[in-house]
């Protein structure tokens, strides 16, 4: 996924689990290492990550995940 790949501190990964549409997702794997920097952001063709900024445990926040 591009996002997960234009990461430049490998915050992002695949997750191993599947949506309700039964596709996989982006998370945060090591959201301590994010520094805001936005290029997830750039780089995600659906806009589903923003950046929050002032969080400690990281800025990015993927929003494509079906929670219900």
């Amino acid at each position: 996924m591009l996002c997960v790949e234009a990461c430049p501190h490998g915050v992002l990964s695949v997750s191993k689990d599947v949506n309700e549409r039964g596709l996989r997702y982006v998370e945060l794997a090591r959201p301590e290492k994010c520094t805001g920097c936005g290029m997830c952001v750039t780089m995600c063709p659906d806009c589903a990550i923003e950046i929050i900024a002032g969080k400690k445990t990281g800025g990015a926040r993927h929003m494509g995940r079906d929670e219900g």
